[in-house]
């Protein structure tokens, strides 16, 4: 039986917030879609009369890009709608997973937040998105229906943490038992907890969503070794205490 795999895609676009000055001018944008590699072969393709720009690899992730003219001329019928662009991802049990990309034009006369430090220019009523240097997860800055900068909030993660959640995520799914997949799970976590540290509210939030998604999932099965599993649910929650 073959066991195919659906991406979870992640999506960003340069520039995010195209900031037009004329109603003449006109931008190349480029869409980026990253997943994280496996051996799992995908067909990408995307709409929108985007260019497919290719793919690359950095640190076991996959990013397909493409290209895609935009205009400053707002027109009746585009009104302040921002232009859409996916990308899909085919697997080969010709299964798909699409992901949308909204391109948000700051046209002229919009109100928008000017760009300051790390953070560009980015359309009012809006949030800015960066992602995390050396961790998973992003940065977050919003910019008011005033066009005022907010409070920065991260919601950067270890990768060694977030990579555990995702096993959490998929431990009943494909190959092995969901308990002796639970019971690898639970040893990762301990581990990271114990040798990492993890400070901020994103890690100790990823940290609890580990252990609920974990209880949800083995509350649903039917286990041979529940003891073992309850021990390493317990040992879990203490190290979660000690953090």
């Amino acid at each position: 039986m073959d066991v195919c795999l659906k991406p979870i895609i992640q999506t960003s676009a340069e520039p995010t917030f195209p900031l037009c000055k004329r109603e003449s001018d006109i931008f190349l944008v480029t869409v980026k879609c990253q997943i994280k590699k496996s051996s799992e072969s995908y067909t990408v393709t995307w709409n929108n009369d985007a260019t497919p720009k290719g793919s690359t690899e950095e640190d076991g992730t996959q990013t397909y890009s493409a290209e895609k003219l935009i205009d400053c001329k707002r027109t009746l019928s585009s009104g302040s709608a921002s232009p859409n662009v996916s990308c899909t991802f085919t697997n080969q049990c010709n299964q798909t997973q699409t992901q949308h990309v909204m391109v948000s034009v700051i046209y002229v006369g919009d109100k928008y937040c000017v760009g300051e430090g790390d953070w560009g220019h980015t359309k009012a009523s809006f949030t800015a998105q960066i992602k995390c240097h050396k961790q998973a997860g992003t940065r977050k800055r919003t910019c008011s229906h005033t066009g005022t900068w907010e409070v920065e909030v991260s919601e950067c993660v270890e990768k060694k943490l977030y990579d555990v959640l995702e096993s959490a995520k998929i431990s009943d799914i494909g190959l092995g038992e969901l308990s002796l997949n639970a019971a690898i799970v639970f040893e990762r976590f301990k581990n990271v907890t114990k040798t990492s540290t993890l400070p901020g509210y994103a890690n100790l939030d990823t940290s609890v969503t580990v252990l609920t998604t974990m209880n949800e999932k083995l509350s649903n099965s039917s286990l041979t070794n529940q003891t073992a599993i309850d021990v390493s649910i317990k040992e879990s929650e203490t190290s979660l205490n000690d953090l």
